[in-house]
């Protein structure tokens, strides 16, 4: 054992699985500070667990399957999941016993610490107001695109008649169906809508001081030879409250829940009964 909690034990192969649980997410920790945050989690399900456990909260499977879910994007695909599970000793059975718990914790402390503030709207709506700078769109530019693979003469002179073709927009999407390498070729070139810096670096000053209907020269980049063209900009613009208050509100009560979830569980562990063995 290594510790126990209101006379609720903690072991040292619980301690492992927690640790191993913990790098399966998180792989930045060094190993005293991967021990001690173990350690802190056992203590805090156990205070914890005991209070959610004498309410009324009620889990449903559905609920520990949506938590499942989520749990799956830190790895890159099914196999990469299961195969940290083994590497870890973890079944999916005893996964899917910790993410219950986890439901019922957070429902239980979303529950406790629900937001009832009725002066909330108006705080949030002063912050808006006092940082305005904050709420702003970037431009954006709807692209459409052409790829001819290679950096070698044939490539350029393939491109650059290709460019020569290129009269309107539809001269345009028509060769990117038939003679694009780019996969937007499959949605006749168009790559959608793209924030500053989402393109390499070449293509994105260019990009961006072009107009709707304009098309680029042939660019050069280490991919091959590209043809651009713009067929809509939307300029930046600052957000008005109603269009982000749904996010102050989230983000508002999210970090009001942080502070009183741990207020809430300092308190507890004062009056827990803690022996570290």
């Amino acid at each position: 054992m290594v510790a126990i909690v209101n006379g609720i034990r903690i072991t040292k192969d619980q301690l492992r699985k927690e640790k191993d649980f913990i790098t399966m997410k998180d792989v930045n920790l060094d190993q005293d500070g991967l021990y001690q945050q173990a350690l802190k989690n056992l203590i805090d399900a156990a205070i914890i667990l005991q209070q959610s456990r004498d309410s009324d909260v009620c889990v449903q499977e559905c609920e520990i399957d949506e938590a499942l879910v989520d749990f799956l994007a830190y790895f890159i695909d099914e196999e990469n999941y299961k195969s940290k599970l083994q590497e870890v000793e973890i079944t999916e059975d005893e996964l899917r016993e910790r993410l219950e718990r986890h439901v019922r914790v957070g429902k239980f402390l979303a529950g406790k610490f629900e937001c009832k503030d009725n002066a909330c709207e108006e705080r949030l709506y002063r912050f808006f107001e006092e940082n305005r700078e904050l709420f702003t769109t970037d431009d954006k530019v709807r692209l459409s695109h052409i790829l001819i693979p290679g950096n070698c003469d044939d490539s350029k002179e393939c491109a650059q008649r290709i460019r020569e073709k290129l009269h309107t927009p539809e001269d345009f999407v028509h060769l990117a169906v038939s003679v694009s390498k780019c996969p937007s070729c499959l949605q006749n070139g168009d790559l959608g809508y793209l924030l500053p810096g989402e393109l390499i670096p070449e293509l994105d000053r260019v990009a961006f001081s072009m107009k709707p209907g304009e098309i680029s020269d042939v660019l050069q980049t280490s991919f091959g030879y590209h043809i651009l063209m713009v067929t809509d900009f939307v300029p930046a613009r600052r957000l008005e409250f109603d269009e982000v208050r749904e996010f102050l509100s989230g983000y508002h009560q999210n970090v009001m829940l942080e502070l009183n979830v741990e207020k809430y569980l300092a308190e507890l562990r004062k009056k827990a009964d803690i022996k570290l063995l």
